[in-house]
């Protein structure tokens, strides 16, 4: 990853009666051209050798050896070994549980790329497309019984690659349904994971989407610390102090819930929240959005994170600086029959989804204040009722977030879960 990559050969073909050096090039397949001139790599070819090339960023290219005697031009040399279609870019793992892996199933236009290549379960680079989760051959130990579908990530990696003109990799890892104690050091999502890492070659960030298994079991008490856990294991595993994590915050379920499930969603969202403040986490707010079935997101939501993701990701690593950044609540102010909540930045104005307003709770002290409506306009929400008292407001402390979500016009930005208080 970076500027260049290392490319490494081994000469297979028995030419061990052909006299003469070998020699290695690497040539544009769009093109033909030579990007790097033959070199001379070994003296005799009879002997088992190797070598190691800084292959620039870009892509495709064509790693070419032969055989060439002293006293003969190379238009007359014996052909050796091709590697072809090899790119050298940025790579990035996937991480996390199913909205991770993707399992959204309607159609989607979201078609492959050359210059996006996924690093398959068999262990070998493809051209990336949908599922990214494929298990044919698979030799990894994320092995998803459910059939993988559409993910964020495609999406994620045309936005980068078509900016930026660097090739992008991914590494699937995730599988659907883990919580998070399979991803602390020692587990073995951990393990396969770093694993897959290791043998392709390396990466430059990950992207993580998980939570959903820790918060229906009500597993919430302990997940900062297992979350942190994996990021220092990665880090310090991989020699890369400063990797970034791109993380999701939690979406919804529409199944039935008690208080004590909305408790639980609100308590991990928070957490996510939190590991955020974190040097080199970014947290992408979903709650929200559009969901496939009762949790999972749909096609249409993947598209939106997955642009939104890579939208951080150029800024932070790539230096655009033209992506957007999520809403926040920057005030509230009690007047006498509403509470006046300013958001910036806010680039095209407020839109509310249909039950926006389930999703606001206004409060004194321990007392639910109802909410009669919530109105829009420009970078403020009105929410109205009886709130003379009221002492904070709370946004999206729900398990359920359907139609819930309040988003930027013009960014598609959704606001993050919040807590309040009043002025």
């Amino acid at each position: 990853t970076g500027n260049s990559a290392v490319a490494s050969l081994s000469f297979e073909r028995d030419l061990a009666n052909a006299p003469g050096a070998v020699y290695l090039r690497l040539v544009n397949e769009h093109s033909g051209e030579e990007q790097i001139p033959w070199i001379k790599i070994a003296d005799d070819c009879a002997a088992a050798w190797g070598t190691q090339l800084a292959v620039p960023t870009g892509g495709p290219y064509r790693l070419e050896t032969c055989v060439k005697a002293e006293d003969t031009e190379f238009k007359d040399a014996l052909a050796g070994d091709f590697r072809l279609h090899v790119f050298a870019g940025d790579v990035y793992l996937i991480a996390g549980q199913s909205n991770a892996v993707g399992y959204a199933r309607e159609p989607c236009a979201d078609p492959a790329v050359i210059g996006v290549s996924v690093y398959r379960q068999s262990g070998k680079w493809d051209l990336a497309s949908h599922p990214l989760h494929d298990g044919t051959d698979s030799i990894y130990k994320n092995l998803d019984v459910p059939a993988a579908a559409h993910s964020p990530w495609l999406a994620f990696a045309k936005t980068v690659f078509r900016t930026t003109g660097v090739p992008i990799g991914l590494i699937p890892a995730a599988l659907g349904g883990s919580p998070m104690p399979s991803w602390v050091p020692g587990a073995v999502l951990y393990e396969n994971a770093l694993q897959m890492v290791r043998d392709a070659g390396g990466i430059c960030g990950v992207l993580w989407y998980q939570g959903c298994a820790d918060v229906l079991s009500l597993d919430t008490e302990r997940y900062l610390q297992r979350f942190f856990a994996m990021v220092e294991g990665l880090r310090s595993a991989l020699a890369q102090p400063d990797l970034p994590f791109y993380t999701c915050q939690l979406n919804g379920f529409t199944e039935p819930g008690t208080a004590a499930d909305d408790q639980a969603w609100t308590e991990l969202r928070a957490l996510q929240l939190r590991a955020a403040e974190q040097a080199g986490i970014h947290l992408l707010a979903t709650a929200g959005m559009e969901l496939y079935d009762q949790i999972h997101n749909s096609a249409a939501s993947n598209l939106r994170i997955g642009r939104q993701v890579a939208a951080q990701v150029l800024q932070d690593r790539y230096g655009v600086t033209a992506s957007y950044a999520p809403p926040e609540c920057t005030a509230a102010v009690r007047c006498e029959d509403c509470l006046i909540l300013t958001f910036a930045p806010a680039y095209g104005g407020l839109r509310l989804g249909r039950r926006a307003k389930d999703a606001f709770a206004v409060w004194a002290g321990e007392t639910r204040l109802p909410i009669t409506r919530v109105e829009a306009q420009g970078n403020q929400l009105y929410l109205y009722g009886a709130v003379q008292t009221a002492d904070r407001v709370t946004f999206g402390y729900r398990q359920n977030m359907e139609l819930c979500a309040v988003t930027d016009r013009k960014s598609s930005m959704v606001l993050a879960p919040f807590c309040r208080k009043l002025q």
